[in-house]
């Protein structure tokens, strides 16, 4: 049983269990229910939600409060975490629970847009696979264990092209990789168009987890730190450790926060209305919500391009097939 429970808590719960797990949590605070009855809830679902509450229901009726229970359980990341536990000792839990379902529900919605507009490409690159070599199947040059070895094998090949792709970030970041993290920094920075998508993202998550620990009752001048070491780009947080400097010589934080080339002047221009007013907080939350929407839009832009290149692929490596008397790629010949 111990060895089953390490294993859960080692993995992160899904975006869609956070989003879903935060929203349930906000709206039965909100209704008077104990955080101890709202875990008893959860754990009459099912999936790894309902195994990791239960969990941290054994801990909650232990006297640990739910940052430290949530996070022995699996179901916090450290950042949640800590932005609960300074809630917890301000006693504005519940705003702080509405605001990270806000987050991750936004986050969720996104991950849906993307999956569903790369499927279809998906598919297509899947069916020109396979469509590759049907005519030699057909004209019985070649045999059906061929025809089958063959496009296993470039399916093969492809998904596990796709799978490095997506984790050569985090082998980069901490795996085998992780010599090459400098130079990792800096390509993520520079590549044009993406590098911009980038760095507003990185932005964002700052932003945002500086205006939820300042939500939470956190003084600016230890959230800062808390927020910006969040970050994994050097270069970007380096850059955003300015604020600190700033602020030791005396500067109000929009002050600081005007000689950061990186954060946009809008961004700068609200947060100062809202320092000035009084309600640092909400500015700085407002700016992550608008940012997360202008990530969104340039998320999208460039997703609408990714199946315009994966037809125009498809259409040139058939046209090169037909002109050649067979495709661009040879197929793999069977032992």
């Amino acid at each position: 049983m111990v060895k089953r429970t390490n294993k859960i808590n080692k993995r992160p719960l899904s975006t869609e269990d956070l989003a879903n797990f935060y929203f349930q949590l906000s709206r039965l605070e909100e209704s008077g229910i104990s955080i101890e009855q709202a875990f008893k809830l959860f754990i009459t679902n099912k999936g790894e939600l309902s195994k990791r509450s239960s969990i941290a229901l054994s801990e909650i009726k232990q006297g640990q409060p739910l940052s430290k229970a949530g996070k022995k359980a699996g179901l916090l990341s450290n950042k949640d975490a800590y932005i609960i536990e300074v809630a917890e000792s301000g006693g504005v839990q519940n705003i702080i629970y509405r605001e990270l379902a806000t987050v991750y529900q936004d986050r969720l919605k996104n991950i849906k847009l993307i999956k569903s507009r790369l499927a279809l490409p998906l598919f297509i690159v899947i069916c020109a696979v396979f469509i590759k070599n049907f005519p030699d199947f057909f004209l019985g040059r070649i045999s059906l264990f061929e025809y089958l070895f063959d496009n296993i094998a470039n399916l093969l090949i492809l998904f596990l092209s796709i799978y490095t792709a997506f984790k050569l970030p985090d082998w980069v970041r901490n795996g085998p990789l992780s010599f090459l993290q400098q130079g990792w920094d800096i390509i993520t920075t520079r590549i044009p168009y993406l590098s911009d998508w980038y760095i507003r993202s990185n932005i964002r998550d700052f932003i945002q987890s500086l205006g939820l620990l300042t939500r939470a009752g956190l003084p600016i001048l230890e959230a800062i730190p808390k927020s910006y070491n969040i970050l994994e780009n050097k270069l970007l947080k380096n850059q955003l450790k300015e604020i600190d400097e700033n602020l030791q010589k005396g500067d109000s934080f929009s002050q600081a926060l005007s000689t950061i080339s990186i954060i946009n002047p809008e961004i700068k221009q609200v947060i100062s209305t809202g320092e000035y007013s009084g309600d640092l907080s909400g500015a700085l939350l407002h700016c992550a919500k608008n940012e997360a929407e202008n990530i969104a839009i340039h998320t999208n832009t460039m997703v609408d391009w990714i199946p315009r290149i994966v037809y125009f692929t498809v259409i040139c490596w058939i046209a090169y097939g037909i002109i050649q008397g067979g495709p661009p790629i040879g197929y793999i010949e069977s032992p």
